[in-house]
């Protein structure tokens, strides 16, 4: 689990920088890839259904990783693109919980690999669907209406 804290902080400070200097979209497909990465490894990993350092490290890193990009675009986007500046936070916090409750409940009832496999699948395919999704009906304000938006704050 260490891998997966140096991946945490790597992701950070790669996403952070990303998300400075290339636009909201770029930065989406990144963490697409960064998704697809983690989630491959994840996949692998089930795929296998047993324990190997090696796998292990890089499962962890790179679920650390797609896990900071995620956290840096949605800080971003919930602090820069919408007025409010306290309503998407509390709606996002409300979602992401009540979404951990439903998908651990889920994998509660996971019980042999083939479970496990299905779950992993279903649930990168409901990431991906999500990124699309964003970047499809999203409307991203421009670099120069964050700006604006800082310099107000």
């Amino acid at each position: 689990m260490i891998a997966l804290g140096v991946g945490e902080i790597l992701g950070s400070i790669a996403f952070g920088y990303i998300t400075d200097k290339f636009q909201t979209r770029t930065t989406v497909m990144i963490n697409m890839i960064a998704c697809t990465v983690g989630y491959g490894f994840l996949i692998l990993y089930g795929v296998i259904y047993d324990f190997t350092f090696y796998l292990g490290i890089l499962m962890t890193l790179s679920w650390g990783v797609q896990d900071a990009g995620i956290n840096c675009l949605l800080n971003s986007l919930l602090g820069f693109q919408f007025e409010s500046k306290t309503t998407p936070f509390s709606v996002y916090k409300f979602l992401q919980s009540l979404l951990i409750f439903i998908c651990v409940s889920i994998e509660s009832a996971t019980t042999n690999q083939k479970s496990y496999l299905i779950y992993f699948v279903v649930c990168y395919l409901i990431a991906i669907s999500a990124w699309v999704v964003l970047i499809r009906f999203f409307e991203f304000k421009t670099k120069e209406e964050v700006e604006e938006m800082r310099a107000k704050s």
